[in-house]
């Protein structure tokens, strides 16, 4: 099976064609500093800009993360584990938020 690039490996192929994930984020609309969890989650929409600015697809950088038909494997089962424990830590009954126990005015009740 072969291995995910390194992260230092896709800076430096973004770099050889103009790119760093700075600008990359720009371009496309994120947070100078946002795209660098594509390194340590899946994150196919920025796998894709990524792997069509290096002219190669998703899947040869991060196979890791793709099935053998190209398509993304690990994103969906990160997103029941996470949805899963955002249900279990919420309350139905549980105040909105950490200032629920003030008046309108913000003085306790």
């Amino acid at each position: 099976m072969k291995k995910d690039w390194d992260r230092w490996d896709v800076k430096s192929a973004l770099g050889k064609k103009g790119y760093s994930l700075v600008r990359v984020a720009k371009e496309n609309g994120y947070v100078p500093d946002g795209l660098s969890m594509v390194f340590t989650r899946p994150w196919p929409k920025v796998e894709r800009i990524i792997a069509n600015i290096l002219e190669t697809p998703p899947e040869n950088i991060w196979p890791s993360r793709y099935d053998s038909k190209g398509r993304p494997v690990r994103c969906n089962a990160w997103r029941k584990e996470a949805g899963s424990q955002n249900n279990a830590t919420k309350r139905k009954d549980a105040p909105a938020t950490a200032n629920s126990n003030l008046d309108g005015g913000g003085a306790a009740k």
